[in-house]
């Protein structure tokens, strides 16, 4: 592999890292009025997700990246802020789930980084929800590399809780597996455990709430082909995360961190590139 073909690498993989820290915006032409958000229903304390018309959300996202490239080191960082509405409709034992990208804006400007903004603002997700809060499928009318993130921080966001739902002191744990596309051509498959425990119930925003605390460990592999070159991903990661649900079942807040170490190999030529991707990502209900 030439150089110039090495100093295409860090812009195909810029948005792999995954994260968000507050950095309130407001985007052009303001946002609807929020209703009624993603819900579950009160069970002495505990909560089971069912399904609420429509919510408007509020997700910001810090994104960084390291890579430790043959001539030379290469960072990035972004950080962005958007808005989302999400829909559920019951669909068997679950929910039919849509989600819209109303608009997403870049607290530091980027011309570079701008068209990838633009091409996911808009991008429509339709799928399933399990009755439980697990994301089974959400699959979007167009791909992007950003909004890939969005989808892939959503599904951290989203407390998956036990079928009988869950109350202080519970403890629960939960696996799953998901395809993730880095960019056309290149996906990875990522493996991951999440265990969750159930703290007290407190009071936000004059609104009872039930805090969850989750741990993730996760893996990530995958293979493909990005300008002519084929890649190979392995890595392994971890996760933090603090999620807030009220007994009447609205996911008011949620926050999560995360850093995960990959190997990008590209065996034409044996080489191989250290790669740290670090993020944190806040989900906000709108009033």
């Amino acid at each position: 592999m030439t150089p110039r073909s090495w100093s295409r690498l860090p812009a195909i993989l810029l948005a792999a890292a995954c994260a968000s820290t507050p950095t309130p915006a407001t985007p052009a032409g303001g946002r609807p009025t929020p209703a009624p958000a993603v819900g579950a229903e009160k069970r002495d304390n505990a909560t089971l997700y069912s399904a609420l018309p429509v919510a408007h959300y509020l997700l910001e996202s810090r994104d960084s990246l390291a890579m430790e490239m043959p001539d030379g080191s290469f960072g990035s960082q972004n950080e962005k802020t958007s808005y989302l509405t999400i829909s559920l409709a019951p669909a068997g034992a679950g929910f039919a789930m849509t989600m819209v990208l109303d608009s997403m804006r870049l607290s530091f400007p980027d011309n570079l980084v701008q068209s990838l903004v633009d091409s996911a603002v808009g991008t429509r997700w339709q799928g399933a929800l399990a009755a439980n809060g697990r994301v089974e499928s959400l699959e979007p009318d167009h791909p992007s590399v950003f909004g890939e993130q969005v989808r892939t921080s959503l599904r951290r966001l989203l407390p998956v809780l036990p079928a009988t739902g869950a109350r202080p002191g519970d403890q629960w744990s939960d696996s799953s597996s998901m395809t993730l596309t880095i960019v056309n051509g290149l996906s990875v498959q990522e493996h991951r455990t999440t265990a969750y425990r159930a703290e007290k119930l407190e009071t936000l925003r004059g609104v009872r709430v039930l805090v969850l605390q989750s741990t993730t460990a996760y893996q990530v592999e995958g293979t493909g082909t990005s300008y002519g070159q084929e890649l190979s991903i392995t890595g392994s990661g971890a996760a933090t995360g603090t999620h807030r649900i009220s007994a009447d079942g609205r996911l008011l807040e949620a926050s999560v961190s995360d850093s995960v170490g990959m190997s990008i190999t590209v065996p034409a030529v044996g080489q191989t590139v250290p790669t740290v991707a670090t993020s944190r990502y806040t989900l906000r209900l709108l009033p």
